[in-house]
């Protein structure tokens, strides 16, 4: 669809590309839960493959049509915008609700350092302005080598809890079926979602890197908060931790890998300079959430929440 009937109707094409990103995102990951218990996949297996990958889709997808499009101040401000997102709000108002019990593992902190780590080398490239093609190798390579040993080194963990008439009833045309319909509900509606917000953009003359940054960022984040809410509820915290760590190594090394061999990403990060500092300090004080106080961790919750609305604040009313 071209974009100027987008950019005619913005808002409605934002909330109706929002609404099938969800339920695109939903279909995708549920059924790919099913498959993955029905082969006995370990659940920090599923949360940081599988489940992220799933809810990572409409960044990917945003993010790669961006990049086609030559703009590479959404594609970096959509990289940083929703790791920030997932950090000071998904994971933060998950743990202000939730009674949430952590098991602190070599495993655990496996993640957690890589997220730290891979974070790092994100940023020193994109200081430099520019993400070329080698650095978007360099990522994969990095990504795909994380996964082999987490796959080989975490075997031992228990499987994610599955309604059991799920796997009971499996039927694999079935499942397969459900994962393409949720596959071309994300294409679209991403595309309806970038188109939108696009227009949004021009109606209250914010730029690209502050739409990215907050708008097409949240929006793309509620896959994460919906299925990280369900998943704390039935207790599934491997799943939930899985989920926003595995989310947001792949937004850097996989999305911002892909992107970057697609089109070189050529911006000013003087723009969010401030933005990829905040998103250092959020990564390297994740650990401090591995707490098994709930008195504590809900005090840091409110601190994490109070720095996204102040996030938000900065994009949308100071740049």
């Amino acid at each position: 669809m071209p974009y100027n009937i987008y950019l005619t109707y913005p808002l409605l094409f934002f909330i109706l590309g929002a609404m099938l990103l969800y339920y695109g995102s939903e279909y995708l990951i549920d059924n790919s839960t099913i498959i993955a218990k029905k082969f006995n996949i370990p659940a920090i297996v599923i949360g940081v493959t599988i489940i992220a990958i799933g809810t990572s889709l409409p960044e990917l997808i945003i993010s790669i049509k961006a990049s086609f499009l030559n703009n590479a101040d959404l594609v970096i401000g959509n990289i940083v915008g929703s790791n920030i997102a997932n950090l000071s709000l998904v994971f933060a108002v998950i743990m202000f609700f939730e009674k949430f019990i952590i098991d602190k593992t070599k495993k655990l902190f496996f993640n957690i350092y890589f997220l730290i780590f891979i974070t790092g080398i994100f940023i020193f490239f994109i200081s430099s302005d520019n993400l070329y093609k080698i650095n978007g190798v360099f990522l994969l390579i990095i990504f795909f080598v994380y996964v082999y040993f987490l796959i080989k080194y975490i075997k031992s963990l228990q499987v994610i809890g599955v309604p059991e008439h799920n796997v009971k009833s499996f039927s694999f045309i079935k499942v397969i079926v459900l994962i393409l319909i949720g596959i071309l509900f994300l294409s679209f509606g991403s595309d309806m979602f970038i188109g939108g917000s696009l227009g949004i953009a021009q109606m209250i003359g914010i730029n690209n890197v502050s739409l990215g940054l907050t708008l097409v960022a949240l929006g793309t984040s509620i896959p994460e908060l919906i299925v990280s809410i369900n998943a704390a509820k039935k207790a599934q915290y491997d799943y939930v931790l899985g989920n926003i760590l595995g989310s947001n190594i792949i937004n850097i090394a996989l999305i911002g890998g892909i992107t970057s061999i697609i089109n070189d990403i050529k911006f000013n990060s003087s723009q969010i300079k401030i933005d990829y500092i905040l998103l250092i300090l959020l990564t390297i004080s994740f650990p401090s959430f591995l707490s098994n106080n709930k008195k504590f961790n809900r005090f840091l919750s409110l601190i994490f929440i109070s720095i996204y609305l102040a996030f938000l604040y900065i994009n949308f009313l100071v740049k």
